[in-house]
């Protein structure tokens, strides 16, 4: 294992809300919770604080109607859902 503590970990970019790049978003989130061991439903209040302009809106929203997702595996779920553009056949169905 290698240890952690004096290395430079970067943080991740904020994810601002544009369509198609939120699964890439999820996966440098994902990498950044393996490096820094961040388990359990804490992922969803770190990348919550990874989030701004569209995304932080949509947030607030979840939070003002007390809809948030309360684990990580609900998280990647609503903001796919949200964010994700779907191909031209998925939206034709």
């Amino acid at each position: 294992m290698v240890n952690t503590t004096h290395l430079k970990i970067p943080s991740p970019d904020k994810y601002d809300g544009r369509k198609g790049n939120v699964e890439e978003w999820l996966y440098a989130m994902e990498q950044y919770f393996g490096i820094t061991n961040v388990q359990g439903n804490y992922r969803v209040t770190l990348a919550a604080a990874y989030l701004k302009d569209n995304a932080m809106t949509w947030w607030i929203a979840k939070t003002r109607q007390n809809t948030q997702p309360g684990t990580w595996t609900q998280f990647k779920v609503q903001i796919k859902e949200q964010f994700l553009i779907l191909d031209d056949a998925t939206k034709a169905r």
